[in-house]
């Protein structure tokens, strides 16, 4: 798939704002066996292990949940600073997902339009927060690929409901794999012309650890528990 292409799949204009990454999910028993792999492995480094919490915005209906998109108001460095951070609807190929991320620290404008022509004003207009908490607790590492750099994760999310007095209700905890070619300009170029580096390593992982794909984002996972009794 070309740049253009692909640009005009996810209905963004610059390359620098698409992510493209895999997922797959981890059972408990399995996280810390996996997280030492990774630390073991020739080729990867530890890169932190950063910490901090989403509240998810949305319609009343549920608008961007039912497009495959999401919106969330990150908390970071121990809640002294905030941001917006929107990623489109986009699709699966070959075990990967492509969609475009925008953060309001470095991309404001670029963020609001790009909502603005996926979702549409009337969506826009109606966001407001929803009662879904998550605290994410991230291993991140890095795999230098000249050019590029892969940067698996293995994350441990745990989500909460806000209760009608405000206080969060725990619901779940779930484990995640994730990761995603990137580059340290954003380009696109470089990034898809080493998929199959990301492939390969997806791979060694799914058999190493019988892993299955997951199919949700991160929304999505989070409100898949707030729909069960």
């Amino acid at each position: 798939m070309n740049v253009g292409r692909l640009l005009g799949k996810l209905g963004i204009v610059e390359p620098r704002f698409v992510e493209i990454e895999g997922k797959m999910r981890v059972l408990p028993e399995e996280a810390s066996a996996l997280e030492a792999w990774l630390a073991a492995r020739k080729g990867v480094k530890p890169k932190g292990s950063p910490s901090f919490l989403d509240r998810f915005l949305d319609t009343p209906s549920n608008a961007l949940l039912k497009k495959g998109a999401s919106l969330r108001l990150r908390c970071v460095r121990d809640g002294s600073a905030a941001r917006l951070k929107y990623k489109g609807p986009g699709f699966v190929r070959n075990g990967l997902l492509y969609r475009c991320e925008f953060s309001s620290a470095d991309a404001r404008p670029e963020m609001a339009e790009a909502m603005r022509r996926q979702l549409g004003k009337s969506v826009t207009a109606r966001i407001s927060g929803t009662p879904i908490l998550a605290l994410y607790r991230k291993k991140k590492f890095e795999v230098d690929l000249g050019g590029a750099f892969l940067e698996p994760s293995l994350d441990r999310v745990s989500v909460f409901r806000i209760g009608k007095a405000g206080d969060p209700r725990p619901l779940a905890v779930f484990h995640e794999f994730e990761n995603e070619i990137k580059t340290g300009d954003g380009s696109l170029e470089a990034k898809l012309e080493r998929l199959d580096d990301l492939l390969e390593f997806n791979e060694i992982v799914r058999r190493k650890f019988r892993l299955r794909r997951e199919p949700l984002d991160k929304y999505g996972r989070c409100a898949s528990f707030l729909a069960k009794p």
